[in-house]
């Protein structure tokens, strides 16, 4: 049963003419320096955490206090409700994620470095000294979901098979998205379902896209992601781009119908497909929200937003610092 977050809404939509706009982002893109870029955020919901020493330096510091404080409000509005782990286990599995190629692939006993340069992020539920338990403890009393103990379990045999940490991922993808399965699943929503179905549905036609276009084979059975609509018996056919058209019309994805273009490259195909893909999740959950009436599809969506607008704004700070031509900042942020 859906459940009413109808104050929460109403905050939210007070704060949403505070996400940064493609006008925003275009001044700072085009501002003259990384001083007069980072002004521009005292127009979105930083302003609160500015004060008179603030530089353009803090940005970082910035961004991640104004998140902090959205997720606070999350999780204080629903009652850490389990349907936003949506949000939240995403971050998770990318650091369970470092800290195994850490401990596979460098050869490392712990984590010293817990930073985002270092590939960690610090929105989900397990910190540093979490996932030193987790990762590298012979005992862990930290709780994390059976689906993800299972992949975790096999990691080490995983890896030790083909010395493959691609592997190691992919069984943690899946163990994701059983996971996330399981909470829409419980929550009984119909929103969640929805979108877990699109979330791998759109993951695994990008693996399908990288694999024929790059190394002209098809996705194996390996590859492929659970709990979404699109089959992969459908997705094992493809086998060139007239045939992924087909793929498109039977499921009824018409914004991806002429993505692919014959005359491009493959990696351009590649771009192609990923961002008609990012567009295609963004329009699902643009009109969710719209049809909803303080359910939690306002909350989530907001969420979700609000972390692409924080990841937007971050990277054109830092190709402001580095100097970037302002055409190479415009390309890379569409694939943000």
């Amino acid at each position: 049963m859906n459940k009413d977050f109808l104050f929460l809404s109403g905050r939210i939509s007070a704060l949403e003419s505070k996400l940064v706009t493609f006008a925003q982002l275009e001044r700072m893109v085009m501002a003259k320096d990384p001083e007069a870029a980072f002004r521009i955020l005292v127009e979105l919901q930083y302003a609160d955490v500015f004060d008179d020493s603030t530089k353009a330096q803090d940005f970082l510091k910035i961004i991640n206090q104004g998140l902090l404080e959205t997720k606070e409000m999350i999780m204080d509005g629903t009652d850490s409700d389990e349907s936003f782990e949506f949000i939240w286990k995403s971050f998770d599995l990318n650091n369970l994620k470092r800290a195994l190629k850490i401990k596979f692939l460098d050869e490392e006993t712990e984590i010293t470095d817990f930073s985002e340069d270092n590939g960690f992020n610090w929105l989900g539920s397990f910190d540093q000294k979490d996932l030193q338990e987790i990762v590298f403890s012979e005992e862990n009393s930290v709780e994390v979901p059976v689906e993800y103990q299972e992949a975790l379990g096999k990691s080490r045999e995983i890896f030790e098979k083909n010395e493959n940490f691609q592997e190691v991922e992919l069984a943690l993808d899946k163990a994701h998205f059983d996971f996330l399965h399981r909470i829409s699943k419980g929550k009984e929503v119909k929103f969640l379902k929805n979108w877990l179905e699109k979330m791998a549905d759109t993951t695994n036609i990008k693996t399908a896209a990288r694999n024929l276009l790059l190394f002209e084979r098809k996705i194996s059975r390996e590859m492929f992601l659970p709990h979404g609509k699109v089959s992969f018996e459908d997705l094992e056919s493809v086998d060139s781009i007239e045939s992924a058209e087909e793929l498109f019309k039977k499921y009824e994805l018409y914004s991806l119908e002429g993505v692919f273009k014959s005359d491009d490259s493959a990696e351009s195909n590649i771009l192609n497909i990923e961002r008609a893909m990012d567009r295609f999740i963004d329009d699902f959950l643009q009109i969710a929200k719209s049809d909803a009436l303080g359910g939690l599809e306002t909350p989530l969506v907001y969420l979700h937003r609000r972390i692409k607008n924080a990841r937007k704004i971050k990277f054109v700070m830092m190709a402001k610092f580095y100097g970037m031509d302002p055409e190479k900042i415009y390309e890379t942020l569409k694939n943000i």
